[in-house]
């Protein structure tokens, strides 16, 4: 691959769609198939298996550290990955045009599970651009949570229509969808988790990252695009800085604190949240 990627981090519900939508509307490549988070199926599977080797799951993050503190382990993983790129199992991400090389021109992905296996993919990509997304962790809680809740109720009417079908053959896939995500409290915890990787690899690479607060990009656009076209080095016109600023809504920004509770719950949790720099 001959341009460097620029490579989207950070907490779910955090930002990092509405980033990584931004630049693909500035001109970066942002994959073939895309979830509907904006995410590059082609680097979530990546991922997902990556984490599966320490015994985790985005929820269940931290057990990736066991695959890089392992030697063996880690070479074997991150040839996997290097294989994984090749065409033309790599067509996956550039699609046919990729299938004699990728082509030129910026390009990246975004995966909050990136904020765990950075270390893998920077041993592929060592010229590779981070950009980490932050928010609020009330409202990345209040969102996870909700989510949840939702899954689990679909779950509830699946298993319902279906339990005859279940006395006949297993259940495939989930069931009861992330249970760490049940309460506010587990989803702060594990918003904690990610931002302090997030921030960890960030000063990590000084230079080669950028750190972007989903609040301030949301209310003062403009300064922040324009950051963020000159550190993937993007064309300022091409990007299209004003068109882009007019599709962001300010009234996004701390949504949780039109709401009592929320501003209750947050109080709980001032001195977690404090510790990252934000005020319940």
């Amino acid at each position: 691959m001959r341009q460097a990627p620029i490579i989207v981090i950070g907490m779910h519900r955090s930002g990092t769609t509405l980033v990584a939508g931004l630049l693909a509307r500035a001109g970066v490549y942002m994959g073939r198939r895309l979830g509907r988070n904006h995410e590059a199926l082609f680097f979530r599977r990546l991922n997902r298996w990556l984490l599966a080797q320490g015994g985790g799951s985005w929820a269940r993050p931290l057990g990736f550290a066991d695959v890089l503190a392992d030697p063996p382990g880690r070479t074997l993983a991150a040839d996997y990955l290097r294989a994984s790129l090749r065409p033309p199992r790599s067509a996956g991400f550039w699609g046919a045009r990729g299938l004699l090389g990728a082509p030129d021109g910026p390009w990246g992905w975004k995966d909050p599970r990136t904020t765990f296996t950075l270390p893998l993919w920077l041993e592929l990509f060592p010229e590779a651009r981070v950009v980490h997304v932050e928010r609020h962790g009330m409202d990345v809680a209040e969102s996870l949570v909700t989510r949840r809740a939702r899954a689990i109720e679909r779950s509830r009417r699946h298993f319902r229509q279906r339990r005859w079908l279940y006395r006949l053959t297993p259940k495939r896939g989930e069931l009861l969808d992330t249970p760490r995500l049940a309460s506010r409290e587990g989803a702060l915890a594990l918003w904690g988790e990610y931002i302090a990787e997030g921030r960890r690899q960030s000063e990590a690479l000084g230079g080669r990252a950028l750190s972007l607060r989903y609040e301030t990009l949301l209310q003062d656009p403009g300064p922040e695009l324009e950051r963020l076209a000159a550190f993937c080095g993007l064309d300022r016109e091409a990007a299209d800085i004003e068109r882009l600023a007019g599709r962001l809504d300010p009234d996004r920004a701390f949504a949780y604190r039109r709401d009592p509770e929320l501003r209750r719950v947050a109080a709980e949790h001032a001195e977690l949240l404090g510790r990252f720099g934000y005020a319940p």
